[in-house]
C-alpha cells in the first residue's frame, strides 16, 4: 500500500476509535476523513477481496442482510456495511475495519447514485439490482436517471454478473455487456394493487403501454408489449408460491424450495428471492441458503419492535409511494387493534420534495384502524395533516408532537397495546436514538 494510502487508512482508523470512545456510531466519518487524504483509498483497501454490491430503490438493506447470512453458511469471513451507511464514505469506513492481510468476501449495500464510484473501486463479482421506483425526484431526477447510474456502475465492472429483478420492465433492457441472471415471481395471480401510485408501465422498447398477465406491486410482474416483441426475460430464479404471510413472518417457495423469513410482508419475499439468487450464483448450497435466510431478524426500522411503557411499537421505514403502500398491505394483515404514528421529514436523505405522499395510499391506511388519535411528528406535520385530511381524517383525530420526547409520551398514552410507527429516513434515525436512550429498544 502506498504511503499516502497508509496514512489515510491510519487516520480513518484513529477517527473510528475516537468516535467509539465517545459513544458515537462512526459509520461514515472515518471514511470521509481517510478519503480527504487519499480519494482513491477504497480501491487499495478492497484489493484482494471478493465483493458483491446490492443496490436499487427499495429493499437494499434487507436483501444485503439476507445475503450476508446465506453466504456465512459457506464463507467464514463476510464483511458488510450493516449500519446502512451506503455512500462512498460509509463503504470506505467498512473496509477500514479490516485487519492486515484479511481478505473476506464483502457484501455491500450501495446507494444508487454512488454505485459507479463503488464498482470502479471494488470491482464486484456480483451486482444485485433490486428495483427502481420513483424516489427522491429532487435528487435523482427520474427513474431513467437512476437506471443510468446502475448502467454506468455495471459498465465499470464489466465482468460482474448482474442479478436483476426480471419483473421490472426497465431491467429487461439493461444495455450492458455484463452477464445477467434474472429473478422474479410466477404466482399465477395478481396481488392487491393500489389505485394511487403511478409507476411507469410503458414499454422500454417502443413506448406503448405494457400488458400484464400477472402483477405483484408497482410495475412489477409478468409483462409483455402488444405493439412489439418486448416481454419479461427468462427467470433463472422464481418465487413460485406464497405459502404464508403475516406481519412478522413470510413463507414462500423459490425454485422448488421452501424459504422461511422472520420478517413479514410479501415485499420481503422479493428481497429473499434476490438474496437466494445471488447466494446460489456464488455456490452456496440450497439448504444452507434456507438456513441463513431463517436467521435474519427485523433490522433497524424495518419491523423493529420498541417496548414503550406497555405498548408494542413496530417501526416501518417509509420513503416513497410503492414502499408506503406495501406497508399498508402488511398492516392489513394485523389481527389485533392498533394505533398509528407517522413521521415525515424533508431533509436530503428523506427527499426534500414531500409531494410523494399524494400518491401514497393514506385512504386505505385509515380504513385499517378506527383508533385515534393518529400521532404526527417530524419537520412536515403540515404536509401530513393536509394529506390525512384529504384521505378522510378529521382535524380532531390528528395529534401533533413537537419533539421525539413528546412523541414517546404520546405513544405511551395511546388506547391500543399495539402501535405501528411510520417514519421517513432521518425521522427514523432521530426517533430510534430517543427510543434507545429511554431503554425502549435494547
Amino acid at each position: 500500500m502506498k504511503v499516502r494510502s497508509s496514512l489515510a487508512k491510519l487516520s480513518g482508523q484513529v477517527t473510528k476509535q475516537v468516535l467509539t470512545m465517545a459513544g458515537r456510531d462512526g459509520s461514515s466519518l472515518p471514511g470521509k476523513v481517510a478519503q480527504t487524504i487519499e480519494p482513491n483509498l477504497l480501491a487499495d483497501l478492497a484489493a484482494g477481496c471478493r465483493s458483491v454490491v446490492v443496490t436499487g430503490t427499495n429493499g437494499k438493506t434487507m436483501t444485503t442482510a439476507l445475503l450476508v447470512k446465506a453466504l456465512e453458511q459457506k464463507y467464514p469471513n463476510v464483511l458488510t456495511n450493516a449500519s446502512g451507511a451506503n455512500m462512498l464514505q460509509g463503504i470506505t469506513s467498512t473496509f477500514l475495519t479490516l485487519k492486515k492481510n484479511e481478505q473476506p468476501i464483502a457484501v455491500l449495500e450501495v446507494d444508487e447514485a454512488t454505485l459507479p464510484y463503488v464498482t470502479e473501486a471494488v470491482q464486484p463479482e456480483v451486482s444485485v439490482f433490486t428495483n427502481i421506483f420513483r424516489d427522491q425526484a429532487d435528487r435523482y431526477g427520474s427513474t431513467e436517471g437512476v437506471l443510468d447510474h446502475l448502467r454506468r456502475g455495471a459498465r465499470l465492472a464489466p465482468t460482474a454478473t448482474i442479478i436483476a429483478n426480471g419483473d421490472l420492465p426497465a431491467f429487461a433492457q439493461l444495455k450492458v455487456n455484463n452477464p445477467v441472471r434474472y429473478y422474479g415471481a410466477a404466482l399465477a395471480k395478481d396481488l392487491p394493487q393500489s389505485s394511487t401510485e403511478k409507476e411507469d408501465s410503458s414499454c422500454p422498447s417502443c413506448g406503448a403501454k405494457l400488458s400484464y398477465s400477472e402483477r405483484t406491486y408497482g410495475n412489477l410482474g409478468n409483462y409483455h408489449c402488444e405493439a412489439c416483441a418486448f416481454s419479461r426475460p427468462y427467470l433463472d430464479f422464481t418465487l413460485e408460491d406464497v405459502t404464508s404471510v403475516t406481519t412478522h413472518r413470510a413463507v414462500g417457495v423459490v425454485n422448488g424450495t421452501t424459504v422461511e423469513l422472520n420478517t413479514g410482508g410479501f415485499y420481503n419475499l422479493y428481497n429473499a428471492l434476490a438474496a437466494f439468487a445471488a447466494a446460489s450464483h456464488l455456490g452456496v448450497k440450497v439448504e444452507d441458503i434456507v438456513a441463513g435466510l431463517r436467521q435474519v431478524v427485523p433490522l433497524s426500522g424495518r419491523q423493529e419492535v420498541a417496548h414503550i411503557e406497555g405498548k408494542e411499537g413496530t417501526l416501518h421505514l417509509i420513503k416513497n409511494p410503492v414502499g408506503f403502500n406495501q406497508i399498508v398491505q402488511l398492516l392489513a394483515l394485523e389481527k389485533d387493534p392498533f394505533s398509528l404514528a407517522i413521521l415525515l421529514n424533508d431533509l436530503p436523505a428523506d427527499g426534500v420534495d414531500t409531494s410523494w405522499v399524494n400518491e401514497a395510499d393514506f385512504e386505505s391506511l385509515l380504513q385499517l384502524t378506527d383508533h385515534r388519535p393518529i400521532l404526527l411528528a417530524g419537520r412536515r406535520t403540515d404536509v401530513l395533516q393536509d394529506r390525512l385530511s384529504r384521505a378522510g381524517a378529521k382535524a380532531a383525530d390528528l395529534q401533533v408532537c413537537d419533539s421525539d420526547e413528546a412523541l414517546c409520551r404520546a405513544l405511551a398514552q395511546l388506547p391500543t397495546e399495539k402501535v405501528h410507527i411510520l417514519p421517513t429516513f432521518t425521522a427514523l434515525a432521530d426517533l430510534r436514538r430517543e427510543l434507545v436512550a429511554k431503554g425502549y429498544i435494547q
